[in-house]
């Protein structure tokens, strides 16, 4: 019984800490190291851009306060728009902390715009 009571608690450490992503891909380009625009409401996404995608970052019911900070939830973005060669990242919903979460929660749409 201690031993499974360990492996849990040690399960939920390490996996409990982090937030919780959701992607999904239309369409995956080569993956780029070139900086990614972050946009938001108000703002117009260039006629050229052709979305790839859209990533949901929220947190687990154990995530961390210091790990969902909206620098760091906007930087998980951005990692993840690199990696399916998107070099824009639109912010469709930005919900702050609040009562249901500590955790800076967002909805965003990817992008690949040529230059």
């Amino acid at each position: 019984m201690k031993k499974i009571f360990i492996t849990l608690l040690v399960l939920v450490t390490l996996t409990g800490c982090a937030t919780r992503k959701n992607v999904s891909v239309l369409h995956s380009y080569k993956p780029t190291d070139e900086g990614v625009v972050v946009m938001a409401g108000g703002q117009v996404v260039p006629r050229d851009a052709i979305f790839i995608g859209n990533v949901q970052i929220g947190d687990t019911g154990f995530t961390s306060t210091r790990n969902c900070t909206y620098k760091l939830v906007i930087e998980e973005a951005a990692e993840i728009a690199k990696r399916i060669g998107g070099n824009l990242i639109y912010i469709v919903e930005h919900r702050f902390p609040d009562s249901e979460s500590t955790c800076h929660r967002i909805n965003a749409n990817i992008y690949k715009v040529t230059k």
